[in-house]
């Protein structure tokens, strides 16, 4: 743990002052941040509607009809030829 703090003082004291804010910035915005999980929760949500909007066929699917289904088309592509 020790080495990885040294790092990071190394690697901060390489960059300019205006940059060293930004980091403390950064630090200080971590610390005070409270992890939501009703938030996050609702974010996958709305991606999770997202992707089944755009690709409704992929979610009436499990995996074992996925995998027929690729059966299928590689079966009909040997008979078809």
């Amino acid at each position: 743990m020790a080495q990885i703090i040294e790092q990071i003082i190394e690697r901060v004291n390489q960059l300019d002052s205006e940059h060293q804010k930004k980091v403390l910035e950064f630090l200080t915005q971590m610390q005070t941040e409270v992890f939501d999980i009703d938030q996050w929760f609702q974010e996958i949500e709305e991606i999770h509607d997202d992707m089944r909007s755009e690709r409704p066929i992929l979610f009436g699917l499990n995996v074992q009809q996925l995998l027929d289904e690729v059966r299928e088309e590689r079966l009909s592509d040997f008979t078809t030829r």
